[in-house]
Formats: structure tokens, C-alpha cells, sequence
């Protein structure tokens, strides 16, 4: 695999890696928000943020084109 599929393929896992630890947090936020541990949650929430603004960055960066 060369060429413009191996950077599709790189770039498809990274969006995945940050899709599941945007998820993990979000999970991870909501059972800390559940036992009222309002810090954790927040911070949670911020790393599920960080994580899926990360995502659409990626993927709007991206753009259609090769990375350089």
C-alpha cells in the first residue's frame, strides 16, 4: 500500500483513535458526573471536547488532499 491509500489509511486511524477517546471520556465524564464528583466530570468533559474537536480538525484539515 503506497501513496495516497497508505495516508488514507493513517489518517482513518488516527479520526478512530480520537472518536474512541473522545468517547471513553465522555463515558468516563457521565460516571463521574453520576457519583457527583463534579472535578473529574469536568475534566472529562474537556478531554471529550479536546478529543472530538480534534477529529473534525483532522478530517477538515485533511481536505481531500495528501498530507504533505
Amino acid at each position: 500500500m503506497t501513496g495516497r491509500r497508505a495516508d488514507n489509511k493513517m489518517l482513518d486511524r488516527r479520526v478512530m483513535e480520537l472518536v474512541l477517546i473522545s468517547l471513553l471520556a465522555a463515558f468516563c465524564g457521565g460516571l463521574a458526573w453520576a457519583l457527583d464528583d463534579e472535578l473529574f466530570a469536568v475534566a472529562f468533559a474537556a478531554a471529550a471536547l479536546t478529543g472530538a474537536f480534534g477529529a473534525v480538525a483532522t478530517l477538515v484539515d485533511s481536505g481531500g488532499s495528501p498530507p504533505h
